[in-house]
């Protein structure tokens, strides 16, 4: 019985769960030891092998750039080696921020900077606080403005809430900092700011399609080692050898050569990727750079790498595809023709301007101390910034005039937004000042206020605009009437009484003004103007802030002067002569120019300079340095020989000229007496010669010489077909004759070279005026040379070029640039040499105070001098355009100064220019 039940219990406790359960456990456990011990003991060795297999990659070898030379074979544009940092997009996050901020304090150690081409849209500074950019206000960029939005609350555009909508800048920069990308605590603001825009560049590059993003171009050696030898504290980090475009002459060829970047978004990605572009390319941009890509680029190649299994370390590499280098341009234009040309025509801007810099501000002629303050604070020669951030006690004096200024004028510009019956033309020269920048910052920077509301047609407009007869409060009660103004950004439906409306859009735009760069400007301008600042304590502040430099003693000669007037005149044209202040930073008039030189016997470039320039290298390279210069007024950026249009003044005559010769309305003989003031004309105010003394009879070749209006505008006239009794006319039948003669001496029509140009104007309104170069003639440097070559070579209108030949780096000529015939104007070859005729006296008789050193040395020359006036408030611009030499003519030259003074202020550049082409030593002249 003890028996069955010893058997009984034991059969319960084998037939147990927990005993099944047990006895399954200690035999997974005996077989996971097993194969442990098989693993880790038996079979270490082959593991081991497995782990620390070699792996393989494939890589892309980055194709060689062509070069770019001049005509003699001097370097233009250049490719070398360097070290860019990069940072692989598909890393993981962890510790990113931290690995991020080392680096920064690496590059900065090495003096290294950041190469990132994404603009963050939050700025930051102590007084201003936390503001978006002004390009993610302008409500053309709402969508890229919703975009950052939905990166920083994680969610898709159309998702936002009204609130995320309309967060500060500084609610949105808490929200990225604490949650989107989790910043830690202990990073300054300035920190914190860095370490999100590279986040957010991350995430843009992403969303692109990119799978890298560039973190910092040409890093030094000591950058790299460091980053080498903590490789494991930088994952996705990686330095990578690439190709950096360098151009050694810098401003000299910034607008002919253009620059090259990165392929800057998914779609242009996409489609160059078909072609065998990697990400990582630089493409051109603009300039020849861009319009020769397909000849410039080299092809990729492509690598396998086999990597270490251990050290993940590059073992060895096979080509499977080699990289091919680019082929070179070399170009028509000589260099050093070129950078003398560049520096006659910035010396002749710089004389011009000192010759204006009086001490005493008379309009359209000489310039006060007060005015070149102004200027340096308009364009940005003095930053705002740096006076509100300053430590010195003259910056610190101006910002507190600017605070207790600034409050009061915007609550003054809200009340007369909104209540006052002053009508526009009753405002102060201030008042009116501010209220443009209001207006102008909705209508051309925000883009809120349509430019629609300018009719001529419009009775409203009339008397707003010209009369001055109208209130604020009725222009923007008239635009929104009228859906000029966008109701949607304001967030307003149709359905808001005015008051509302008008309430809404005032105080969004007082808001505006107070972050407006434009508005601040002028407040401190008005500071200075109104004497509420000292002209010594702000000629300290330049020195104070860096602006200007002591070393010459400049200062200690101010001071030992008790900081007088006169000693405060002679620095700032002293620092303007010796090039510390240039005419561009002023942006006073004349502060630009351009110069063409071409062969007139083929359409080829010899020389094209534009001032103000730009660096191309920087442009690359340096987000800051391109806002810099897109914001500066002087506009940089603008290449004036191309794309520049000016009115033509009296360089024009010469079609006029050849119109009535070649239509029989005059010859040789015929003659006009010239009476000052001219008749005959479809309009009240008659417009008068130039000269007050008459230039008595005049015939076509003395009136080309004497510049004699009264003759050309009798041409225009008589161009227009008058009634033989009454003596009335049709405009349209006078000027629609001088376009017909423009266009076939090349004037009227781009000159069909390799780079963008702008479009030519003939003017359509009276023909009389017209006959003169005024009207609405409008025509860039280029057109005017191309126009000169024609009269200068007997008829024949050509193509203008660039490039003379495409080869490969061997030296094997792909391709050569030959002369293209354009037109063949259909003109005597009689009636030619009576204009020629003029345009030789004009450097023989009315030019040759200037012009007859060349005549002592061998070097005749013929041309026309230009004055045009464009503005009533700003002087005339100054042209003037021949060729050389009269006999035998080989080159044209053709100089266009704005709002340079008249067109005696051209001439000698025009001398100088001709001398630099021919070697000529004008020194001891």
């Amino acid at each position: 019985m003890r028996l069955k039940n010893i058997i009984r219990s034991i059969g319960k406790f084998v037939l147990n769960r927990i005993f099944l359960l047990t006895v399954l456990f200690m035999a997974l456990f005996l077989y996971l030891g097993r194969a442990l011990y098989q693993i880790q003991i038996l079979d270490a060795d082959l593991y081991k092998e497995k782990i620390y297999k070699n792996t393989e990659d494939t890589a892309t070898i980055q194709g060689v750039r062509g070069n770019i030379y001049d005509r003699y074979g001097r370097p233009l544009a250049v490719n070398e080696k360097a070290q860019s940092l990069y940072f692989q997009l598909d890393t993981s996050s962890d510790g990113l921020n931290e690995a991020y901020w080392h680096l920064m304090e690496i590059l900065e150690n090495n003096g290294d900077s950041l190469s990132l081409d994404v603009e963050f849209p939050i700025l930051y500074d102590n007084d201003n606080g936390f503001r978006f950019t002004d390009s993610y206000l302008d409500p053309n960029r709402k969508t890229a403005l919703g975009n950052f939005l939905a990166e920083v609350y994680n969610t898709s555009r159309k998702d936002l809430t009204e609130e995320q909508w309309n967060a500060s800048a500084e609610e949105v920069y808490w929200y990225m900092r604490d949650t989107t990308y989790t910043v830690d605590p202990s990073y300054t603001t300035e920190a914190a700011l860095q370490i999100l825009a590279f986040r957010h560049a991350i995430f843009v590059e992403k969303w692109d399609g990119k799978t890298s993003l560039l973190i910092a171009s040409n890093i030094s050696q000591g950058t790299e080692v460091s980053i080498q030898e903590m490789r494991g504290d930088f994952p996705g980090f990686t330095v990578e050898t690439v190709y950096s475009r360098v151009y050694p002459e810098k401003e000299l060829f910034a607008h002919i050569l253009g620059y090259v970047g990165r392929i800057s978004d998914k779609e242009q990605l996409e489609e160059l990727q078909q072609q065998g572009y990697d990400e990582k390319d630089l493409i051109g941009k603009t300039g020849l750079e861009s319009v020769y890509e397909s000849e410039l680029r080299g092809e990729n190649g492509i690598v396998n790498i086999e990597l270490d299994g251990k050290t993940n370390q590059r073992i060895s590499e096979t080509v499977v595809k080699e990289a091919t280098r680019g082929n070179d341009l070399f170009i028509t234009i000589d260099r050093d023709l070129q950078e003398k040309c560049y520096d006659i025509l910035y010396n002749q801007i710089k004389s011009l301007l000192l010759d204006k810099i009086t001490g005493v501000y008379v309009e359209n002629k000489t310039y006060s101390l007060e005015d070149i303050y102004c200027a340096m604070i308009d364009n940005s020669f003095v930053a705002i910034a740096d006076v509100e951030t300053s430590e010195s006690s003259y910056a610190a004096n101006l910002k507190a005039l600017y605070d207790s200024k600034a409050e009061g004028i915007l609550e003054t510009m809200r009340d007369l937004l909104l209540n006052s019956d002053t009508v526009t033309g009753d405002y102060s020269d201030e008042i009116t000042s501010y209220y443009n920048v209001i207006i102008e910052g909705m209508r051309d920077r925000k883009k809120t206020l349509s430019s629609a509301y300018r009719d001529a047609n419009s009775k409203f407009y009339v008397s707003y605009s010209y009369e001055g007869n109208k209130t604020a409060r009725e222009f923007l009660e008239y635009c929104v009437q009228n859906d000029y103004i966008d109701r949607e950004y304001y967030n307003l439906g149709k359905e808001e009484n005015m008051d509302l409306i008008l309430e809404t859009i005032v105080n969004e735009e007082i808001e505006y003004a107070r972050t407006n760069p434009e508005f601040k400007k002028t407040v401190y301008t008005y500071i200075l103007k109104n004497n509420q600042f000292s002209d010594a304590d702000f000629m300290m502040l330049l020195y104070d802030l860096g602006y200007l430099s002591n070393e010459d003693g400049s200062l200690d000669q101010m001071q030992n002067a008790r900081m007088s007037q006169s000693s405060m005149l002679a620095n700032v044209k002293q620092k303007i002569s010796n090039d510390e202040i240039t005419p561009a930073q002023l942006n006073l008039d004349p502060c630009s120019g351009s110069i063409v030189i071409t062969d007139c016997n083929s359409g080829e470039v010899l020389a094209m300079v534009s001032y103000p320039s730009y660096d191309n290298n920087l442009v690359m390279n340096s987000w800051s340095y391109y806002s810099k210069i897109a914001e500066d007024k002087s506009s940089p950026l603008t290449f004036r020989a191309l794309t520049e249009t000016r009115a033509p003044g009296s360089t024009f005559k010469m079609v006029t000229a050849l119109a009535g010769l070649e239509l029989g309305y005059i010859d040789e003989d015929y003659t006009v007496y010239d009476r000052y003031q001219y008749p005959n004309v479809n309009s009240v105010q008659k417009p008068v010669c130039w000269s007050r003394n008459s230039h008595g009879l005049v015939n076509v070749v003395r009136g080309l010489d004497v510049s004699c209006n009264y003759f050309f505008y009798d041409l225009g006239y008589r161009l227009s077909d008058p009634d033989p009794l009454t003596g009335a006319f049709k405009d349209a039948v006078g000027y629609e004759k001088l376009d017909t003669y423009a266009t076939m001496l090349g004037l009227a029509t781009k000159t069909n070279i390799e780079l963008a140009e702008a479009t030519p104007t003939v003017s359509t309104l009276d023909a009389v005026r017209s006959a003169i170069g005024q009207g609405t003639h409008s025509y860039t440097t280029a057109n005017i040379n191309r126009y000169t070559c024609t009269l200068a070579n007997g008829g024949t209108v050509y193509n203008l070029y660039l490039v003379d030949r495409v080869q490969t780096a061997s030296g094997e000529v792909l391709s050569k640039t030959e002369p293209v015939v354009d037109n063949v104007a259909d003109v005597s070859q009689e009636n030619l040499a009576l204009v020629r005729e003029g345009m030789r006296l004009v450097s023989t008789d009315s030019s040759k105070r200037v012009l007859s050193v060349l005549e002592e040395q061998g070097i005749t020359t013929a041309g026309k001098t230009g004055t045009a006036q464009e503005s009533d408030n700003r002087p005339d611009h100054s042209l003037f355009t021949g060729f050389a030499s009269y006999e035998n003519p080989e080159i044209v030259a053709t100089i266009v100064i704005p709002y340079g003074g008249g067109s005696t202020n051209a001439t000698p550049a025009f001398r100088d220019v001709i001398a630099a082409y021919y070697d000529l030593d004008l020194s001891g002249e």
